[in-house]
């Protein structure tokens, strides 16, 4: 056993400013202190070590969350899966739980398949966060429900560094008093290691635990040194704990793909858990060998185990950002901002501008209210990473007041643009109906909101993973929500077109890399493919992106309405509307309406 030196302690020189990083002072090192001298020294690569338990708290009765979780291990049974790793479990529960966290410490974030963990002050901070994001999410709710928590890491060894002298032992600080035993593997042999080695050892790890001091457990719960939980196991619902749990179906679940960050093993598959080992996205050796009906899913639906990619409920991964899918709005115009005016076939500028637009500046106001309510809230409310939040690039043709268009809706990117210069071009493209010049101008003006998007993801480097395009004239009055409206972040579909992608009235919502294809609708447009007044998105879409518009619940002429058309939507009077009570609530009261000729 080590003893203190002077102000710091250990046999290799770790001192408690390396353990709880720099401003560490007074009482977190004391803290600290008493926390690594209650867990001793762990010895060599794969040594055991035991450390006293903290005392539990007794607590009755147990809250719903709590006795629902105990009730699955009543009955543990026997183990399913012959070996010798572990024993049978006890006739009732044990009320005990081993969490073991596999793999690299202190990884770098660059992102997936990156294995560098040298240790940085970034790092550092990370993994720390990891860490006690796996006590306050898993370790003290259970404790609460009165079961004891034993911890077992297994990572790899770290090179000296400017940051930490001992980055394990500062790894073990954590952890405080939970850590039982801990494998460390010499950097040097780091190469010769797989994920599903170390898997392996670190199961081993807790069988010579479970032998030596004839400890069983009712669960195994598996994770990575670099999973950061977003919320407590225990606040879950519907999960079946006495089955042997994937974390969710990999994204494009074919050949039974699952996510590998998690595994949670109920003590009688602990066997299986040994004999199939890890196996990457593949469940197939634990499903048979656990049998139909005896496994399942932590969360429901796919997702994608990189959280880069896509974000889930549960845990995000220490990445570089993003954590979240991040978002784009692309605002396009089919006309300059006011009145629809009126038009048969090939339309003039000068008849564009001959339109009343004396309340465009109020009806900017509500406008900007309803997407701030329905499309900007939804959206970021659960976006951790603040350069995460929802971008707008828009584009848009004069005259538009753009103070009140830029408080509206706060564009990264706009652009207004002298329609003039255009006016032969458009006349010059095939197009049937007597709206067809509008549509072009839409078409062209989100090509140019979506070369807009490049500029700013060109110069910021920042990554877009979903697209929405929408007319800033389009008032929504019911959430726009991507996480329920699109599961995938590289989901193939064309999302919203609440009139069936007739027309671009309304919002479209895509992947990136759909969006990268969607926006050559402008150069689509041909004889043989011609813009018309409806059906020509759709026609679009499905013949040459080879994607289908899938309608969302957010239904047309209800929940999303053209600004100018609010009278028609209520149908020429305010008085007696079912609708004015959601169009207040963005701010259209009496004096917008009055500007539109609403008896009010």
């Amino acid at each position: 056993m080590f003893r203190p030196k002077g102000k710091g302690f250990s046999r290799s020189g770790t001192s408690l400013s390396s353990m709880c990083g720099p401003g560490c002072r007074g009482r977190e090192q004391a803290s600290l202190l008493l926390a690594f001298l209650a867990g001793a020294a762990f010895h060599g690569a794969s040594g055991l070590r035991t450390t006293p338990s903290r005392p539990l708290a007794t607590h009755a009765p147990l809250s719903a969350n709590c006795a629902a979780f105990v009730e699955h291990f009543d009955s543990p049974g026997q183990q399913v899966c012959a070996g010798k790793s572990f024993g049978d479990p006890p006739a009732s529960s044990a009320r005990r739980l081993a969490i073991v966290v596999r793999g690299e410490s202190f990884r770098s974030g660059q992102g997936q398949g990156d294995r560098e963990d040298g240790v940085t002050s970034s790092s550092w901070t990370k993994q720390r966060e990891a860490s006690q994001s796996h006590l306050e999410h898993v370790v003290r709710p259970l404790e609460e429900c009165g079961y004891k928590v034993d911890v077992f890491l297994a990572t790899y060894g770290h090179r000296p560094n400017p940051v930490s002298r001992n980055a394990t032992k500062d790894l073990v600080g954590f952890y405080k008093y939970s850590v039982r035993a801990t494998l460390v593997v010499d950097p040097a042999r780091k190469a010769s290691y797989t994920q599903s080695r170390m898997y392996g050892e670190a199961m081993d790890l807790l069988s010579k635990y479970h032998h030596k001091r004839n400890v069983n457990y009712d669960a195994i719960f598996v994770i990575r040194h670099d999973v950061i939980f977003k919320q407590s196991l225990l606040e879950l619902p519907d999960v079946q704990w006495h089955n042997f749990l994937f974390v969710f179906k990999e994204l494009g679940f074919w050949d039974n793909r699952v996510g590998d960050v998690l595994q949670w093993v109920p003590w009688r598959y602990a066997n299986c858990a040994v004999k199939c080992g890890l196996q990457g996205h593949h469940g197939d050796c634990l499903m048979e060998e656990a049998g139909p009906g005896n496994f399942g899913y932590i969360l429901p639906g796919e997702h994608n185990s990189n959280t880069r990619s896509e974000s889930n409920p549960l845990y995000k991964l220490v990445r570089g950002a993003p954590h979240e899918r991040h978002t784009a709005v692309l605002l396009a115009c089919g006309d300059p901002l006011g009145p629809e005016p009126a038009r048969d076939g090939h339309t003039s500028i000068a008849s564009l501008f001959a339109v009343d637009r004396t309340g465009v500046d109020s009806a900017l106001a509500v406008l900007g209210k309803a997407f701030e309510k329905h499309v900007l809230t939804p959206n970021n409310q659960h976006v951790v990473d603040t350069h995460n939040k929802v971008d707008v690039m828009a584009h848009c043709w004069s005259p538009v007041p753009e103070a009140a268009f830029r408080e509206a809706f706060h564009p990264v990117k706009l652009a207004i643009e002298d329609m003039g210069p255009l006016e032969a071009v458009f006349n010059g493209k095939p197009g049937v109906g007597h709206h067809y010049w509008g549509s072009i101008a839409w078409a062209y003006s989100a090509k140019r909101a979506m070369e807009l998007l490049q500029q700013h993801e060109s110069e910021t480097g920042s990554v877009y993973h979903r697209v929405v395009f929408l007319r800033p004239d389009s008032l929504m009055l019911k959430d726009l929500d991507l996480d329920v409206v699109m599961l995938a972040a590289n989901d193939p579909g064309v999302h919203g077109g609440s009139d069936d992608g007739n027309s671009a009235d309304f919002h479209l919502a895509m992947s990136r890399e759909v969006a990268s294809g969607f926006a050559g609708l402008y150069d689509y447009l041909s004889w043989q493919h011609p813009a018309q007044s409806y059906h020509w998105i759709k026609s679009f879409v499905e013949g040459q992106l080879q994607s289908t518009i899938l309608p969302d619940d957010i239904v047309s002429g209800q929940d999303e309405v053209r600004y100018w058309k609010i009278p028609s939507f209520l149908k020429g009077s305010c008085k007696g509307s079912k609708h004015m009570e959601r169009l207040r609530a963005v701010g259209f009261g009496e004096p917008e309406a009055r500007k539109l000729g609403l008896d009010c």
